[in-house]
């Protein structure tokens, strides 16, 4: 008999290998993805303007990349002493006017080259709410006042349409692109359980459009994942809110079967080794035996550079190198 209901893995038609940029925005599962991509050595950028909840300031923080738009004085406002831009998430934010410019353009700039060269977008919707501004969408309110916000919820085809057009953009630029959308499995429950249903359900139904529209984009189930496969509350933390590290485990578990190859989650394993290799703390550093297993971490990232020189194993390289090099100079 079974006891649960599991989601079969869907052939996309395309892999994720470690030839592809990847580049992740949206919600705070976006990170929770692109930790996970980056510490398996995918190059990848990860919210060059921070967390994004709601489609349409997505679709805001893309335009400013694909027009490679700088920030401008005249945008930056000042509260709680620092400087801070309501397209961005408050780590840019500066008590220095010029300084929080400068840490804003140089995300721009790196985001617009990074995603000038992406192969792979992963688009996180979290909410269909919005806060507005004189009309605009606002990622961050930054605590300002209440009373200069406008909040409500995107209809279906607001966000179909939104996207559609970033979308369409895109891919005119970069036709080989694949962007991955997902709706964030993370609960939104200052509206309650019923209007986060809703939300998300707006979110699900946009996503549908637009893959039946693109052949570009493909929808991974994360949200689906987490609701109707797992479906139990010990998989949440302990807000009740966020997944559990195991459920956010088993999701990334699902997205390697839906578009790694053997080879890729291959050298995933292997890299998630040369990290655990990393975190080893010897008890007696002085030891011979320790140098044999520095050296042969170093054979190991030595053998992988040549059979994969896709990977950037530099930090690995020179981390093995300076405690082999810190020993001999003792």
């Amino acid at each position: 008999m079974e006891f649960r209901t599991q989601l079969p893995v869907q052939n996309p038609g395309f892999n994720i290998d470690h030839h592809r940029a990847i580049c992740c925005m949206g919600s705070c599962f976006a990170e929770e993805i692109g930790a996970r991509l980056t510490a398996s050595k995918f190059r990848t950028l990860v919210n060059p303007f921070g967390i994004l909840f709601d489609p349409a300031s997505i679709c805001t923080g893309l335009t400013r990349l694909l027009k490679r738009e700088p920030v401008r004085p005249q945008e930056l406002f000042q509260n709680q002493d620092l400087w801070r831009h309501f397209d961005f998430h408050s780590r840019y934010a500066h008590p220095d006017k010029s300084r929080a410019e400068q840490l804003m353009n140089h995300s721009v700039e790196q985001g617009a080259d990074f995603l000038a060269g992406t192969g792979i977008l992963i688009l996180t919707l979290g909410t269909a709410y919005v806060y507005f501004r004189q009309g605009k969408p606002v990622a961050n309110c930054h605590k300002m006042p209440s009373g200069q916000f406008t909040r409500r919820k995107l209809e279906t085809e607001e966000v179909a349409d939104q996207l559609s057009a970033t979308i369409r953009t895109l891919t005119e630029r970069r036709p080989d692109l694949k962007i991955l959308l997902t709706v964030s499995p993370v609960r939104h429950l200052r509206d309650g359980l019923v209007e986060n249903q809703r939300s998300k359900a707006v979110l699900v139904l946009a996503a549908e459009q637009l893959e039946r529209s693109f052949g570009a984009v493909h929808y991974f189930p994360a949200y689906e994942l987490l609701l109707d496969d797992l479906r139990d509350y010990r998989f949440y933390g302990a807000d009740m809110a966020h997944p559990s590290e195991q459920a956010a485990a088993y999701i990334w578990e699902n997205f390697q079967d839906w578009y790694f190859s053997a080879q890729t989650r291959e050298l995933v394993r292997r890299a998630g080794r040369l990290r655990a290799a990393m975190d080893h703390r010897p008890v007696h550093p002085e030891t011979e035996e320790y140098r044999r297993f520095l050296r042969a971490e170093l054979e190991t990232i030595d053998e992988m550079s040549r059979r994969f020189p896709e990977l950037d194993l530099s930090d690995e390289r020179t981390f093995f190198t300076s405690r082999l090099d810190n020993l001999q100079n003792n």
